[in-house]
């Protein structure tokens, strides 16, 4: 394979290679409210445009965000697949399926009427729980862990 003069790389590392795009110039940084919820950061690339995170509920068994319309399928599915990771387990070591914290309402047609601030509260308390219920504690520090994470 026959080699390039050194000259001809220098040649294209000067000029890099720009892409058109379709950005917006922006004239200033967004402007976030200081007390605006996580889940309702906008970000404002236009003055009549403004995107927003969609909504999203914390799973109490994996700890993972899932959109409402799919949070109860997920669920169910989550459940199922927790009692079987448990049966592989020898019986002393095997833990119930974590209860859903008292303040969760689980029903599709009560999460849609939250609002953001309601949201985000419930957020919070799926993910105490799935910290007290699911994580692992070491025994020695107190620190916890993902038990997939870890290693025996």
């Amino acid at each position: 394979m026959p080699t390039k003069d050194k000259s001809f790389y220098n040649k294209i590392a000067a000029y890099p290679i720009r892409f058109p795009g379709r950005r917006k110039a922006v004239s200033e940084p967004p402007k976030m409210d200081a007390g605006a919820p996580a889940s309702v950061i906008a970000i404002a690339t236009h003055a009549r445009y403004v995107a927003r995170r969609p909504k999203v509920r914390l799973c109490y068994v994996c700890g993972r965000e899932y959109g409402l319309s799919s949070f109860e399928i997920h669920l169910k599915q989550c459940k199922l697949l927790w009692i079987a990771q448990e049966e592989k387990k020898p019986l002393r070591e095997r833990r119930p399926v974590p209860e859903p914290p008292q303040e969760l309402p689980i029903e599709a047609n009560v999460l849609y009427q939250l609002s953001p601030d309601e949201l985000e509260a419930q957020n919070r308390a799926a993910a105490r729980a799935f910290e007290e219920k699911v994580m692992e504690k070491c025994a020695y520090c107190g620190r916890t862990f993902n038990p997939e994470r870890v290693v025996s």
